[in-house]
């Protein structure tokens, strides 16, 4: 299972998306989405639902996270607490003349395009309009996320290394050359963040890191969707393979050195010397007169 994670990141922020700063409307958003089936059509089962910023297998994951399964009902009566029903009958929702409606980015191919696709089908179902723009992943960063001009985003995220949280979701990376594009603020996941980052006591800081993520859950400022999940082939001759929560591919030969292979000794009398190898087909020669 790969560290990082496949989200739709919101603008919290953006004048032109108001729903997007009520966390029930953002919950329910999440409860609209069988992620399930997702990662059974888009991905041929190839990923695992996320249910926090880290994969299960990652020691900073806390398995006490709430979970959110796939519940239009409850989407729907989230939506209807907060005030935003389909008040003209046109098969999306409002409130105070606004549609529950917005522009949702996507990489421009076709993995995303599919992913895009069908979370607006299952927002459609409960009433929330997601319009789909496919743009290049630089155009993404540069004209979009970069400047905070985006409502929502299909986005992407690796947990290299360390899993410190600070850089994407600290409140003091909103403005300037921070990557809080959702810019999202919550003084006690910022008071986490901050002491996770003052101990190198790895029990500490998954202690601090559990409560942090039962926080982002709650809030969720961006919709976390599943793991990617890399299947390949080991030979059982190869012993001693040792693979966790991966960053990139390549990491699964991390443990490449502890690798062996069962062997013999073979005695140097019978080591063939200069014997030239038999082509393809051909019938080995005797060397006897």
């Amino acid at each position: 299972v790969e560290s990082g994670y496949e989200n739709v990141l919101l603008n919290v922020n953006n004048p032109n998306a108001p729903f997007f700063q009520d966390a029930r409307l953002r919950q329910g958003l999440l409860y609209a989405i069988d992620r399930e089936a997702l990662i059974r059509d888009a991905l041929a089962g190839q990923g695992v639902v996320a249910n926090s910023l880290f994969a299960p297998e990652h020691w900073a994951y806390s398995d006490a996270v709430p979970a959110y399964g796939y519940d239009p009902a409850q989407a729907a009566q989230l939506f209807d607490a907060a005030g935003w029903v389909d008040s003209d009958g046109d098969g999306v929702r409002d409130k105070d003349g606004k549609p529950f409606a917005f522009i949702m980015l996507v990489k421009d191919d076709n993995l995303h395009r599919q992913i895009g696709e069908t979370l607006a089908a299952g927002w459609a179902e409960v009433g929330v309009r997601a319009e789909l723009q496919p743009v290049s992943f630089s155009g993404l960063v540069a004209d979009f996320l970069v400047p905070r001009t985006f409502e929502a985003a299909l986005t992407d995220w690796n947990q290299v290394g360390d899993p410190d949280p600070f850089p994407q979701w600290h409140s003091s990376q909103i403005d300037g050359s921070g990557q809080n594009y959702a810019g999202w603020q919550n003084a006690e996941a910022d008071a986490l963040m901050e002491e996770a980052r003052q101990t190198t006591d790895e029990n500490q800081r998954r202690e601090l890191y559990a409560q942090y993520q039962s926080i982002f859950a709650e809030e969720l400022p961006s919709l976390p969707l599943f793991h990617p999940l890399y299947t390949y082939g080991v030979s059982t001759r190869v012993h001693n393979v040792q693979i966790g929560s991966l960053n990139t591919p390549a990491e699964r030969f991390g443990s490449f050195p502890a690798w062996y292979i069962d062997s013999r000794r073979v005695p140097a009398n019978q080591v063939p010397v200069d014997t030239p190898p038999t082509p393809p087909g051909a019938t080995p020669q005797s060397n006897s007169d």
